[in-house]
Formats: structure tokens, sequence, C-alpha cells
């Protein structure tokens, strides 16, 4: 049950979402719960992990995140106290993060003492029937109700789809499927939830799915991708009205295809174009240092919608150059040794939620991120055997 209990954690969110829609419970309320076992796991996979050997990268790289994640949380609580009029979010967010980052240190330490790839490998086509079994009947409720009525949205149904696409695609790329049903039902799964994904139109998550696609081909094709990229280039430019119908009779297609067809901003960005111009206003004033953890929330009066200027509204270009060092740390790390199992798989969850976070969402609250970022950075360059080969 770990290997499920793991991807519960690393979609916490979302899977709350889906939950709560199955259930018809309060989704506050599950989204509480839910970070309260994340949190009560990450502390029971430390404990039982902490006779493993761990390795000097792994330790010192758990002290210098749990001393980072502290300074963070003394930093929010100043910037918090600083303002007479609280933000109504501030203090969750405070509470979320240093539940949530905490959990995520701890967690990604115990990966790095006994790797967990294996587990999570057999639970990931139970754990996206349960995604695709509830999410195409909520496709079909939000076309006939507002969006308003349901607590998944059209945003949220996309990227839990995306989420399993890329899942899946992990799941066909390292693991022996030789039965013939199995290799019906993944396609039938990804064939679902690419429906799912376009009749939500989450724009963000139409990113992301072509992100997943060509990594996807590519570790299939390797050189022969290039070919594949000039057939979708060949279709879209020389036969674009094809793929906007296409595209377009999806219930979400028309969301999608203001990426391409229009030259609106705001209907581009979906009315975010707002929040951004604030933002740069703000950041024009004070770019060297921010204004501190959570101060995005009183200068555009919510999240801005994007990591990057979350970030540079917040703590100004020294910490934003920092984050992209250590952005680019990931990349390389993960590209160089990607023929490792376990890597591959925390550099799917990073790409998931670190595209999801251009877009919508929060760093502060993104286990998924910080698990990612932390694992990768604790991961020694000299490791053993492609673990693909004890998988079978």
């Amino acid at each position: 049950m770990q290997g499920l209990f793991v991807l519960i954690c690393i979609f916490s969110d979302l899977f709350s979402m889906v939950l709560a829609f199955a259930l018809g419970i309060e989704f506050s309320f599950l989204l509480r719960f839910m970070a309260i076992f994340v949190f009560a796991f990450s502390v029971y996979l430390a404990f039982s992990t902490r006779n493993n050997f761990a390795s000097d990268r792994t330790i010192n790289t758990f002290w210098t995140s749990l001393f980072i994640i502290f300074s963070i949380l003394l930093s929010m609580y100043i910037t918090y106290t600083a303002h007479s009029d609280p933000h109504p979010l501030h203090s969750g967010m405070i509470l979320s993060f240093g539940s949530k980052v905490t959990a995520a240190a701890l967690f990604a330490t115990s990966w790095n003492k006994r790797d967990f790839v294996k587990n999570v490998l057999h639970w990931i086509v139970p754990f996206v029937c349960f995604f695709t079994f509830f999410l195409y009947p909520a496709v079909i409720k939000i076309r006939n109700t507002s969006y308003s009525d349901s607590v998944l949205s059209y945003q949220s149904l996309s990227y839990a789809a995306a989420y399993s696409i890329g899942l899946l695609f992990f799941f066909i790329r390292h693991y022996n499927q030789k039965k013939k049903w199995l290799k019906f039902l993944l396609l039938l799964l990804v064939g679902v939830n690419v429906f799912i994904l376009f009749s939500g139109g989450g724009k963000g998550a139409f990113v992301l799915l072509c992100v997943l696609f060509f990594l996807f081909f590519y570790n299939i094709l390797k050189k022969k991708t290039v070919l594949l990229l000039g057939i979708v280039s060949f279709l879209f430019f020389f036969e674009k009205q094809i793929v906007v119908n296409f595209i377009g009779q999806f219930a979400g297609g028309n969301r999608i295809l203001v990426l391409f067809l229009s030259n609106d901003v705001e209907q581009i960005t979906s009315g975010r174009d707002s929040l951004y111009i604030k933002g740069i206003n703000v950041l024009l004033d004070r770019c060297f240092l921010g204004g501190g953890p959570g101060s995005v929330l009183y200068d555009v009066g919510f999240y801005s919608h994007n990591i990057f200027l979350d970030i540079l509204l917040d703590w100004g270009f020294v910490v934003f150059f920092f984050f992209l060092f250590i952005i680019f740390i990931v990349f390389k790390k993960s590209l160089t040794n990607l023929h490792n199992t376990s890597i591959s798989f925390l550099f799917l969850i990073f790409l998931e939620h670190f595209i999801m976070l251009f877009f919508s969402g929060s760093f502060y609250h993104s286990f998924g991120l910080w698990f990612s970022i932390i694992a990768i950075l604790m991961y020694e360059n000299n490791p053993p055997k492609n673990l693909k080969q004890n998988l079978y």
C-alpha cells in the first residue's frame, strides 16, 4: 500500500477534489484532512527508514532544506505581522507551507534512503483508473451545470487528466506489460484522459500535455522525433482548419484554441493579465529584495498564477536567480540520469507541478514540486544499476 500512499501524497490536492466530488464531502474538510495525512505519512516514512543508509549528500541536503524552510516560515510570519490588516489567505499560506514543505523534505529523505518507485509502479494503473472513473462523469456534470456548482472546475479536471496521462506514459515506458488486455487498457485510459483534458479546456494542462507527448515519443523514437514534429507542424500550419475543427468539437476546445487563434491578451490569459500587470508595476518599485513571502497577496489581491512572478514579488531578483540556479541543477541532474527509473519518476513529478505553476496555484502549497526538487538534489551521481532491471 505504500506505493498508493506515495501517489496520494504527491497529488494530494487533486485527489482531495476528486474524492470530494465522488463522495459528496465538503472539499475544505477533505483538504485539511489530506494535509494532516500527508504530514503524518511523511513522519511515518522518516521513522521507518531512520536506520537505513543515508549518504552525506542526503543528510546535508535534508538539513539545508529544513534551514531554508524555517527561514521562509520566519519571514512569512514577519511579513504577516507587518500588516495591520492581514490578508485572509496569509495565515493559511503559513500553515500550508509549514506542513506540506516540511513533509516534502522528510518524504524526499525517505525516498533516497529506500526507493519506492517499484511500489509506485504497481499502483499507477489503479490510481489512474480511480481518477478516470470519476473524472469522466464530472465532465458530463460540468457540461450541464455552471462550474461553481461542481467541486471540480474545468481547470482541475484538465490537470488531473494531464497528470494521469503523465503517469500512464511513465508506466508504459518502465513496466513490462506483456498482457494484451493491459496494453489495451492503457491505451484506453490515455484516450479517455485526453478527452477529459480537452473537455476541460485548461490551457496550462494542454501545454503540459504537449510536453508529455514530446518526451514520451522522444524516449521511444529518439532521432525520429524530429520527423514526428515535422509532421505535426505540417498538419497545424497547412491543415490548420482540420486541427481547429477537431479541437473545437470538445466542450473546452475553444478555451485551448484561443492560445493560437486569439489576439486578445485577456482571453489568452483567462483574465489574469490584470494580475500580471499589477504585479509587474509593483515589481518595478522593489525589484531587488521583494516584499517578503506572502506579499503577492497584498500586491495583486491573490496569487499571481505564475511561479516566477510570485517569487519576484515576494523575494526579488536575488532569490529569483538563486531559484533559477536550483532549477538548472534539477534539469541537469535529471536529464543526465534519466536511465534511472527513480530519477525519471521524480523528473516527471517535477515537470508536472512546475509547468502547472506557470498557469495556476502557488508554489508555497505544492508538495509535489518541493518533494521532487529536494529528492533530485539529494540524488547521488553514481547510482546503482538501472532500477528498470529490477522491476519485473
